[in-house]
C-alpha cells in the first residue's frame, strides 16, 4: 500500500476525516517509537478477535443496536491488559527487569493498520480494517512500544488481498460511506463517526438512515464472509454484556442522564459518546422505530431536557411520530428553532452528492 502519511494527507485534503483534525497534526512523527516512549526502539503489533454475532431480537422495534465491538468491556483497557499479560514478563526476562513498555490501543499516534499489514497480520479490507483468515474482519489492533530492539518478531509474510471481487461491505453501508471500489471511508457519511465522535446535531439525512443504531455501525464488518472462518480465541472481557445486546430503548433513554449514564456503561466504550450524545442517538432510534408510546416519550424529553442538541433531536423524533414541530418555534435555543423551521418546511432530507 502507499505510504500511510500520504494516505492521511490525501484523506485530510478530501475532507474524509470530517472534524477529526487531530489526526494529521502528528503525521510527521506518527509511529516513531522514540516519540511514544522515551528511548523507544520497537513496536510490537498484535491482532485480536472480538465476537461478531448479531444480537438477539434485533428486529424488535423497542430495542436499539450497539455495535458488536462495544457490547463488552472497553477494548482499550482489555487489550492493554492482555498485551502486558502476554508479553511483559517474557520481554523483561529476556531483556532485563528495567525494560520499559507502553501499551497503546487507539491512544497514541500510530499507523496501526500499516504496522499490522507489514507484520503480516492481515490485508487491507475494502471496508477499511485489517482482515485475517483466522480472525475475519472483526479484529482489534493493539501495540506495545518497547525501549529495546526486539528479536524473534519475524513477520508472517505479507498477506495478499483476498477480498477479490466481493463488495458486500460497500453494498450494505446504509449511507454509502465506502468508496465504490473500497479502501476509502468518508467519515462525513459514516454513522459510526456521527454517533461516537460528534456532540452536535447529526444531519437529518443521516438520522433517517441510522435505523435503531444507538452507538456505532458495523454492518460492513458483520457482513464480511471471512468472519465465518474466524476461530481465534477472544480475550476475556470482550464478551457481550447481556444489557448491551438489543437494549430496551425506553430504559436506555432513562439511563442517559448524568450519574446514571456512567453507572449503566461502567468500563464500556459507550462512555465515549457522553450521556447527551447517547441520549441524542437513542432519540433518533426512537424516531426511526414504530414502537408504541415513543411519541409521548420524545415530547417529554423535549420539554424536560437542558441540552439543546438533545432537545432538538427530541423535537425531530416527536415530529417523526406525527407531532407538531411548531412547538419548537418558541424555544430559547436558535438550534432548536432552526430545527423546527426545517421540519415545518416539508423539504426532504437529501444526502449530499458522494465525494468519491
Amino acid at each position: 500500500p502507499p505510504d500511510p502519511r500520504e494516505v492521511l494527507t490525501r484523506a485530510m485534503l478530501r475532507g474524509d476525516l470530517a472534524s477529526q483534525h487531530y489526526l494529521p497534526k502528528s503525521a510527521a512523527w506518527r509511529g516513531r517509537p522514540e516519540r511514544l516512549l522515551k528511548g523507544g526502539k520497537s513496536i510490537v503489533s498484535r491482532l485480536y478477535r472480538y465476537p461478531c454475532e448479531p444480537g438477539v431480537a434485533e428486529e424488535d422495534p423497542s430495542t436499539g443496536i450497539i455495535a458488536t465491538y462495544a457490547r463488552g468491556s472497553d477494548y482499550h483497557s482489555v487489550l492493554k491488559r492482555t498485551l502486558l499479560d502476554e508479553l511483559a514478563d517474557d520481554l523483561r526476562r529476556r531483556y532485563g527487569k528495567g525494560t520499559r513498555l507502553r501499551p497503546a490501543v487507539d491512544s497514541a499516534p500510530l499507523f496501526e493498520r500499516d504496522l499490522a499489514f507489514r507484520k503480516g497480520l492481515g490485508w487491507y479490507g475494502r471496508q477499511g480494517s485489517i482482515i485475517h483468515p483466522e480472525v475475519g474482519a472483526n479484529g482489534l489492533l493493539a501495540q506495545l512500544v518497547v525501549d529495546r530492539d526486539i528479536e524473534g518478531e519475524e513477520s508472517e509474510g505479507l498477506h495478499p488481498d483476498r477480498c477479490g471481487t466481493c463488495r458486500l461491505c460497500v453494498q450494505v453501508c446504509p449511507t454509502a460511506a465506502i468508496h465504490p471500489d473500497g479502501y476509502r471511508v468518508d467519515s462525513r457519511r459514516c454513522i459510526s463517526y456521527w454517533t461516537i465522535e460528534t456532540r452536535g446535531m447529526i444531519p437529518r439525512w443521516i438520522r433517517e438512515r441510522m435505523g435503531r443504531r444507538v452507538f456505532g455501525c458495523d454492518d460492513c464488518t458483520m457482513i464480511c464472509p471471512w468472519n465465518r472462518q474466524g476461530d481465534r480465541a477472544v480475550p476475556g472481557g470482550l464478551e457481550p454484556r447481556a444489557e448491551n445486546v438489543a437494549p430496551d430503548l425506553l430504559g436506555l433513554l432513562e439511563d442517559c442522564v448524568p450519574g446514571r449514564f456512567e453507572g449503566r456503561f461502567h468500563l464500556s466504550p459507550v462512555l465515549r459518546a457522553g450521556w447527551d450524545g447517547m441520549a441524542r442517538n437513542v432519540l433518533i432510534a426512537m424516531g426511526n422505530s414504530d414502537g408504541a408510546g415513543l411519541k409521548e416519550v420524545a415530547l417529554k424529553r423535549f420539554r424536560d431536557q437542558s441540552s439543546e442538541v438533545v432537545r432538538a433531536t427530541a423535537l425531530w423524533a416527536y415530529h417523526r411520530h406525527g407531532g407538531d414541530a411548531g412547538i419548537g418555534r418558541k424555544d430559547p435555543s436558535p438550534l432548536v428553532r432552526n430545527e423546527a423551521e426545517d421540519l415545518l418546511s416539508g423539504q426532504p432530507a437529501l444526502p449530499p452528492s458522494p465525494s468519491f
